[in-house]
């Protein structure tokens, strides 16, 4: 992200919602291109095991209670 957006998020170049996207759109676009696994329920454990957790949210999400939905 630090590369991509020529900056740091305590820069405030971009967020951590930024980022959790990226990597949900990234899993989506793998599995859309991967095709159905054998065992999809396995696969997804596997697949979230390897994303960072939503950790890092703004004042503004702690203000709404805006929280992500686990992939499974």
């Amino acid at each position: 992200m630090n590369r991509y957006f020529l900056g740091t998020a305590a820069e405030g170049t971009w967020q951590w919602k930024d980022a959790y996207e990226a990597v949900e759109v990234a899993l989506i676009l793998y599995l859309r291109r991967k095709g159905l696994p054998q065992n999809p329920l396995l696969e997804l454990q596997l697949l979230e095991s390897l994303c960072p957790t939503h950790t890092r949210r703004s004042e503004e999400q702690l203000k709404l209670q805006q929280f992500s939905t686990p992939l499974p």
